[in-house]
């Protein structure tokens, strides 16, 4: 009974998390200007009047070692949406998503729970997003909510918090890096986690993806992550570090996102507090797919 009981509240402690992690792997309302040998800057700029359709797919393993026993969770997640932009001004775009199909799906020994996304699928909201894809206001998609496992509900706001990679203010030629340091801390009525993410990013070249002339950006992802929950009564403290790469290309005479791939791996341990306290290893292996379909 008290392994059912820390594995179901580790599933619902780290959902938060692992969101967070794979979003990060990780905006002039002119289109891009510069080449290879003068430098490009890159800014979002969504086109008028036209849809951008994406695909994201997200495969979670976590894996437990209790008393010597691996215990692995499988999540995967996918999500159809589109963008069309409403307005855009000197710093920012403003558009509206609109949700076409999320599921989800978790595997563990325990069973297998498909949470009900019917409160999510073809539901829509507005959002801004400035030049360099920071200063993201996603207020609008707090309200779209769906329940990963009984009481345990979230919001589709952090998915699209940090779907869209953030851009360096200066030119960029080929072989320019440039460092982003992300801190985040998402609390909710019985958990709350914080993780600290740097990211070193090159500009590794130039490459055609679907007939779209792309900067391509490679990155190495490292990071801290502490988490703590109370859940049926067993209270749980969490701490460990993150590594990972990605890569993403970006139209740099368009200005949106075409391709996001990345993998990111999590060395942890959860303290389990009580009478006999108990320090489980885990560890997760998240892969994250974003592309352009239409």
């Amino acid at each position: 009974m008290k392994t059912k009981k820390v594995q179901k509240s580790f599933l619902n402690v780290m959902f938060t998390a692992v969101v967070i992690v794979l979003i990060a792997g990780c905006s002039s309302s002119k289109n891009l200007s510069g080449d290879s040998k003068k430098g490009v800057m890159l800014r979002y700029s969504f086109p008028e009047k036209q849809a951008l359709k994406y695909q994201t797919n997200i495969d979670i393993k976590q894996i437990l070692d209790i008393n010597g026993q691996e215990f692995i969770v499988d999540i995967g997640q996918y999500l159809a949406f589109s963008t069309i932009l409403k307005s855009k001004s000197k710093t920012e775009n403003h558009i509206h998503i609109d949700i076409d199909t999320m599921d989800m799906s978790i595997s563990s020994p325990q069973g297998d729970i498909y949470p009900d996304m019917k409160d999510v699928n073809g539901k829509g909201f507005d959002m801004s997003l400035s030049l360099l894809g920071s200063g993201l206001d996603v207020s609008g998609a707090e309200a779209i909510q769906y329940e990963v496992s009984p009481g345990v509900k979230r919001n589709v706001a952090m998915t699209f918090k940090f779907l869209f990679p953030r851009l360096p203010e200066k030119s960029l030629k080929i072989g320019d890096t440039w460092t982003m340091t992300d801190t985040i801390a998402e609390k909710y009525d019985n958990e709350e986690v914080r993780m600290i993410i740097d990211s070193d990013y090159t500009l590794a070249g130039f490459e055609s993806i679907n007939g779209l002339d792309c900067a391509r950006i490679t990155s190495v992802v490292t990071g801290t992550r502490t988490g703590k929950a109370i859940q049926q009564g067993v209270e749980m403290i969490s701490d460990g570090t993150m590594s990972g790469f990605g890569t993403y290309y970006f139209a740099k005479k368009n200005g949106y996102l075409v391709k996001d791939v990345s993998s990111i791996t999590v060395d942890a341990k959860l303290v389990v507090q009580g009478p006999q306290e108990k320090t489980i290893p885990m560890k997760f292996e998240i892969t994250n797919k974003t592309e352009l379909s239409r």
